[in-house]
């Protein structure tokens, strides 16, 4: 099934991921290499439902800084090694992923509401709000976005690989997920990584859930060499690097039974075909986002000129 039908009648095919477009859908200022893609028309996220970058409802201090991104943000190639973010632009090629020691910094629910959440509203945006933290911050947060308009779905992001509270048991992200099912009318997803019992996870929650997306990865699962982000934990890692261990855990998802559908992250076009060959039913643009902005949109348009080829010749034959 090539989209995710929810039960609020939205529609889920292609996805911005949690963080690409920042806390109200427009992204970041200092993301020069962005700018002629906006001027040009080359990002048009219409095409796509934005996840916001994930929420907590306290104010959390993170290690991101306005002021200093790349401290915590690191172009990666096929061995781990660091590529210099120019260099990384004009030779696409070496880059294989995104390492981030990010966290999850951000101005905590009440601001985002007074702050953030007036953008979305008024640019219409349809947004997947990600949120984390306690049973009784999730539950308050949950209400509160149960009353506001373009919001579709709640993700709760159970997996920040760079906050170790991040990777919960299942019997905590249930309790959590059900409180926020108390409080909300909205369709929830949940966010998983490799780094959990994902398979445990997901068959726990199935019947509570309407859908799972997949988070990055702790840099120790993907290298064995030291992390660039050493001094911040680690960090994670995103990517075409990555792709190997979002396969495995579709397929054991799949292998496993379960159910509900999955956004699989996309970083090459193909990657759009064989996704869906594999069983996913929307796909999630990234750190290729993040890189190559105007790629999403580019993919996907092309996608869709496919899929109509392919039913004009269809309804011919």
């Amino acid at each position: 099934m090539k989209m995710i039908k929810l039960s609020n009648s939205h529609g889920l095919e292609f996805v911005a991921a949690s963080g690409l477009y920042g806390f109200d859908g427009q992204g970041y200022r200092w993301k020069f290499w962005e700018w002629p893609s906006k001027w040009t028309g080359a990002i048009d996220k219409s095409l796509l439902t934005i996840v916001t970058k994930t929420l907590t409802y306290p104010p959390t201090r993170g290690n991101y800084r306005w002021y200093a991104p790349w401290r915590v943000v690191k172009l990666v190639s096929a061995e781990g090694e660091t590529i210099p973010l120019l260099w990384g632009l004009l030779k696409p090629e070496l880059v294989y992923g995104v390492a981030n020691a990010v966290g999850l910094t951000g101005p905590g629910f009440e601001r985002w509401l007074k702050k953030d959440y007036p953008i979305i509203n008024r640019c219409g945006y349809k947004v997947i709000v990600s949120i984390t933290g306690t049973e009784v911050e999730c539950g308050r947060i949950a209400r509160k976005l149960n009353e506001l308009n373009n919001i579709v779905v709640i993700e709760f992001n159970a997996s920040c690989p760079n906050v170790v509270s991040g990777l919960k048991n299942s019997n905590q992200i249930k309790a959590t997920i059900l409180r926020i099912t108390e409080e909300s009318d909205l369709p929830i997803l949940i966010k998983i990584s490799y780094a959990q019992k994902y398979v445990d996870i997901a068959k726990e929650v199935e019947g509570l859930i309407e859908g799972i997306s997949f988070n990055s990865l702790p840099w120790y699962y993907v290298f064995s060499s030291p992390s660039p982000l050493g001094k911040y934990g680690g960090g994670a890692i995103s990517g075409l690097v990555c792709r190997k261990f979002y396969k495995r855990m579709l397929s054991d998802l799949v292998g496993a039974g379960v159910r509900r559908p999955i956004i699989m992250p996309v970083w090459n076009y193909q990657d759009i075909k064989e996704n869906f060959r594999l069983g996913a039913s929307a796909c999630s643009f990234g750190s290729v986002g993040f890189l190559y902005p105007g790629r999403p949109t580019e993919f996907i348009r092309q996608w869709r000129e496919e899929e109509k080829a392919a039913l004009k010749e269809k309804s011919i034959d």
